[in-house]
Order: structure tokens, then C-alpha cells, then sequence
């Protein structure tokens, strides 16, 4: 559930024209909008001007086993991108079930609320040294939403998890959490998806036998579930293809 709520931008109009404002014209003559922001993140922390989306009250109540969140329920520390500037840490989680990226906010009078913030406006986060950007769904249609990047380069490696709320068939819970995950390679704009290495030999032929030779010496096994076995190879044939340029 989530209600609209606006930025702070008319509280912050107050405050420039009544409040501490008045301490940064002591220091700075003439000051530029970047040196204003500046001082009010030293006030009152960067996140103020993440708020920009809805209220969030949570994943779906009830008889239900599992969550909604990506990894845990718990908040990570992160950073998140927004029209082109960084935040960083924060607390965030992303709720994979209704995607939405939530930020946990203290407001002015330093009450805690949590904000899904607006997706259009995300670039990209990072919750524990992890990487999520929108995906690439070249469809005109399409609506946003985030996977993770796995592995960027000459090949990007994009895993994208999603959460759909099922009937159980019996049990102490009505209901339960269903994980969906797919893989996708990306190469020159052109998505696709990664159902295994004998795509990555016959996408790169050149590389074919070093590929196979590292797999052999690693122990690796490509199967779908093991995507960090994956990520590694996809890594070396980056390298590969860098060096064979």
C-alpha cells in the first residue's frame, strides 16, 4: 500500500527564508545552489532530498510464510543514484513483490517513516556491495523495473528476481512467497537470455577453447542455479575478449 507524498521542497523554502540559512551567509558571500545543498546535508542528512515517491506500510499482511524483500527483511546499508546524483548511506530495501526500492527516512521532526521511492527517477543502487539497475526491456511499453548487474563489460550479466504471493497447498500458511529468477546476457544492446555456456561458445567462438580450459581448471559448473560459477566465467570472457582486441 502506498500513499503519494511530494518533496520537501516547501519546507526547505521556509528554512532558506527563516531558518539556518542565515549561518551560511556568515561563511559564504553570494552562495551557489550546490554550496545551499551542501549545507543542508550537514544539517539534516542527504536523504531529505530522496523524498519523492510514497509512503510504503510494508509487504501484505497476513497467514503468510516468506517475505516480499530481496535476500531478507532487514535494512542494508547502500547508496542509491537519482537523476544523476549519489546518496550514500542509507538504509534500503527492495521489495521484489511490488519492485519498489524503499528508503528509511527520518523526517524534520525526526520521526521514521519508510518512502518507495519513485522508480523513473533511480539510476542505480548498491544494498551490500550488490549492483541493481533498471532493466533493460527495450519494449516501448514496458515498465521499470531492476535486476541485478552481475558483471559488466563486453558481456554484462543481469539476474533478475521476482516474488509473486501463492495459494499453499496446506500447511500452517495460507499463503507463501514464490522466487522467479531469470538471467539475461547482455551484448551491444541486444538482450538475451543466458540458458547456458554452449550459448556463450557459439556468441564467442573466438575464445571457445580458453573458455573451456578455464571452466576445467576452476571446476565450474554452468548449471542455471549456480549463478556465481556463472559470474566468473562471464568475467573471464570479458578479460578474454579485452585482450584479444
Amino acid at each position: 500500500m502506498f500513499t503519494l507524498i511530494t518533496r520537501f521542497s516547501i519546507s526547505l523554502l521556509i528554512i532558506l527564508l527563516y531558518g539556518p540559512f542565515q549561518g551560511l551567509s556568515q561563511h559564504i558571500k553570494d552562495p551557489t545552489s550546490e554550496q545551499i545543498t551542501d549545507f543542508f546535508d550537514q544539517v539534516y542528512g542527504v536523504d531529505q532530498r530522496l523524498v519523492s515517491g510514497y509512503f510504503y506500510y510494508g509487504p501484505r499482511k497476513g497467514s503468510i510464510n516468506g517475505h516480499a524483500y530481496f535476500m531478507d527483511d532487514t535494512w542494508k546499508k547502500g547508496s542509491i543514484s537519482t537523476d544523476n546524483r549519489v546518496y550514500k548511506n542509507v538504509d534500503l530495501k527492495y521489495d521484489i513483490e511490488s519492485n519498489q526500492v524503499i528508503l528509511k527516512y527520518q523526517s524534520l521532526n525526526h520521526s521514521e517513516q519508510q518512502i518507495a521511492i519513485q522508480k523513473e527517477h533511480i539510476d542505480t543502487f548498491w544494498m551490500n556491495d550488490r549492483t541493481f539497475v533498471p532493466f533493460p526491456d527495450y519494449r516501448p511499453d514496458s515498465s521499470i523495473i531492476f535486476c541485478e548487474l552481475l558483471v559488466s563489460g563486453e558481456i554484462d550479466f543481469l539476474v533478475l528476481k521476482r516474488k509473486i504471493l501463492q495459494l499453499t497447498n496446506g500447511g500452517t500458511n495460507d499463503f507463501e512467497y514464490q522466487e522467479y529468477v531469470n538471467q539475461y546476457l547482455r551484448i551491444e544492446d541486444q538482450l538475451i537470455q543466458f540458458k547456458g555456456e554452449r550459448m556463450i561458445y557459439r556468441l564467442f567462438p573466438q575464445v571457445k577453447r580458453e573458455l573451456r580450459k578455464f571452466k576445467k581448471s576452476e571446476g565450474l559448473i554452468l548449471w542455471r542455479s549456480k549463478i556465481h560459477d556463472r559470474k566468473i566465467m562471464i568475467e573471464h570472457c570479458n578479460m578474454l575478449l579485452l585482450r584479444n582486441k
